[in-house]
């Protein structure tokens, strides 16, 4: 455990020395805690103006990230606090939309003014580009070549999987010739490899069933935050990890009982 890492510095030697050491276990339990419990108990202490919960909030999500160094664990907590203002959903997509534009253009501006390309590299890059450039070499490769799920730990029971990496390896590794490479994969990007336009169909259906759940919910606007850490995991994730894994199914139970519009009582 490195304190350093806060600074996000060094964390890919952390990461895989704890990659190294850890049980999956631990992923199916720090993903509840840090995305969805931790960031809806600052949420309720920054309400309740009880500063200690949103101190202690804010020190467990830090001690998670540094036993495992993933940037994404700070997601949920930065997001939750982005969010929280606003009475209205339609109020959080403008917090957005101004979030999108603002970083796209201080990034072209700081690379104007100095030829610091960080924000254009992490931010109008990775997300504009980037995923774009994924989705081509897997469109190229898999439209010929479907998984049919066998990529999946359900899958794999129905029928073998042709491949000797993930399709993510295989795709960063292998096409795009770049060792260790993993190339990003979201829910329609995967539904696509798996059967090509009747996978990103019921992928999509998919989609549309969580987010038909969480408006029979009525979640509270002021978790909106953590809905969006979700959308985000949506474009980046294979369907069981999204599950279990990142805690989806446990986000949405976790919501129905505590997170709705009468949460207060």
């Amino acid at each position: 455990m490195k304190l350093k890492n806060l600074l996000l510095a060094d964390v890919y030697e952390t990461r895989y020395y704890f990659r190294e050491i850890q049980d999956r276990y631990f992923g199916y339990l720090s993903a509840p805690l840090s995305r969805v419990i931790l960031p809806s108990l600052l949420i309720i202490g920054i309400v309740k103006k009880k500063f200690w919960l949103v101190g202690l909030s804010i020190f467990m999500i830090s001690f998670i990230f540094l036993i495992g160094a993933l940037k994404s664990i700070f997601i949920g907590m930065i997001a939750a606090v982005f969010f929280f203002k606003g009475k209205a959903y339609i109020d959080k997509l403008h917090y957005l939309l101004y979030l999108f534009f603002g970083l796209c253009f201080l990034g072209l501006l700081v690379f104007i003014i100095t030829d610091n390309t960080f924000l254009v590299n992490s931010f109008v890059r990775r997300v504009l580009f980037t995923p774009a450039r994924m989705d081509n070499s897997f469109y190229s490769f898999f439209g010929e070549n479907p998984t049919f799920w066998s990529h999946n730990s359900i899958g794999e029971y129905f029928m073998d999987y042709p491949l000797e990496q993930s399709p993510n390896y295989y795709v960063g590794e292998v096409l795009l010739e770049k060792e260790g490479l993993n190339a990003n994969v979201g829910l329609i990007t995967e539904g696509y490899f798996s059967f090509v336009y009747i996978g990103v169909i019921l992928h999509s259906l998919f989609i549309g069933f969580i987010f038909l759940i969480l408006k029979q919910i009525k979640m509270n606007p002021i978790f909106f935050g953590l809905v969006f850490v979700y959308i985000y995991y949506m474009n980046t994730s294979f369907f069981t990890t999204l599950l279990l894994t990142h805690g989806l199914a446990f986000f949405v139970f976790f919501a129905y009982l505590f997170l709705n519009k009468d949460y207060e009582r």
